[in-house]
């Protein structure tokens, strides 16, 4: 492989995980901050080898450079026994990298996971190589339309001294036009999502047009999860105080929890859940005059499915054959 090629994949490297690479290496390493700089810069040329042959995510968390989802749930709620159990049952699991090729280079890694006959935990990564984001796109009238009479904006407006404790000194621009509440909100997302090439391009055609639409891509897992077959949702039927399906977020990626489970799919040996991958653009729409608008489009979905092996009984099987 050229070292060009090698070090241009490096752009995909997540500051996520070297971050989580230097907090490992202080716990572990007794040499001093410069061993500490010279394990880091061997572990990015590692990660950016493992970027370029599709396998980042493998080898972060089978090398341990990554924490434990699970694990890191434990902490956080130890008042629930659960994660505790799955982050043991786990240890030896082998992180198992889905392609997903209606999604260009996207991948679904899931890192780890747990099935014990009544709930389901699976700690996943989605580590997709998504395009940038595009600068200036060009809005037809039916988007305009859509965007105007649907404002999806999720954070709503906020002055100058939230923006400060959330996105930083304000900038030169945001000064000089007086830019205000949702038009504000708006900036600062887009200024923290955007490189400073792209951020400078958008506040361009914005004060040259009075508006800028950037595009983003984003992708996630859908509700409607099915268990050998059947659809998550059934199980709540009658049971309305259950958690049913919740999304447990951390530094090390999100655990997908599931409980109840359908009856197709409690104490069984192994069973099928089956996610709906999907992607969607996102467009904001930003004006100088203080208006800023959000909406989506829906893009491509696909099917992963997974076979879990149910914990318990793999237990019970040791302990008889020991």
């Amino acid at each position: 492989m050229r070292s060009k090629k090698l070090f241009d994949a490096m752009e995909y490297v997540d500051d996520r995980f070297l971050d989580l690479v230097d907090s490992q290496a202080r716990q572990t390493n007794q040499e001093g901050t410069g061993s500490i700089r010279s394990l880091r810069r061997a572990i990015v040329v590692a990660l950016a080898a493992a970027i370029c042959v599709s396998l980042l995510a493998v080898t972060a968390v089978a090398a341990g450079w990554v924490p434990s989802i699970f694990g890191l749930l434990k902490e956080q709620f130890p008042q629930e026994t659960i994660y505790a159990q799955a982050e043991q049952a786990s240890q030896t699991q082998i992180p198992e990298v889905v392609e997903l090729p209606k999604m260009d280079a996207s991948k679904f890694v899931l890192s780890q996971s747990y099935y014990d006959g009544e709930t389901i935990l699976l700690g996943y990564n989605l580590e997709e190589v998504l395009p940038e984001p595009v600068v200036g796109y060009q809005v037809d009238e039916a988007l305009l339309r859509q965007l105007k009479g649907t404002n999806l904006m999720p954070f709503g407006g906020i002055d100058r001294k939230t923006y400060e404790a959330q996105y930083g000194t304000l900038p030169e621009y945001v000064q000089e036009h007086s830019m205000k509440r949702d038009a504000l909100a708006m900036e600062g997302e887009l200024r923290q999502m955007l490189s400073p090439e792209a951020y400078e391009k958008m506040w361009q055609l914005l004060v040259q047009n009075g508006y800028v639409c950037v595009v983003t891509q984003d992708l996630y897992v859908g509700d409607h999860i099915l268990v050998n077959g059947v659809d998550t949702i059934t199980a709540m039927t009658g049971n309305p105080d259950a958690i049913g399906i919740a999304d447990m977020y951390t530094e090390a990626g999100t655990c997908l929890y599931l409980n109840p489970l359908p009856d197709v799919g409690k104490n069984q040996s192994s069973i099928t859940v089956e996610l709906k991958v999907k992607s969607s653009y996102q467009y904001w729409y930003l004006e100088l005059d203080g208006h800023a608008y959000q909406t989506y489009a829906p893009n491509q979905e696909q099917i992963v499915s997974l076979t879990l092996d149910n914990v318990q009984r793999m237990l019970l099987q040791s302990e008889k054959e020991a």
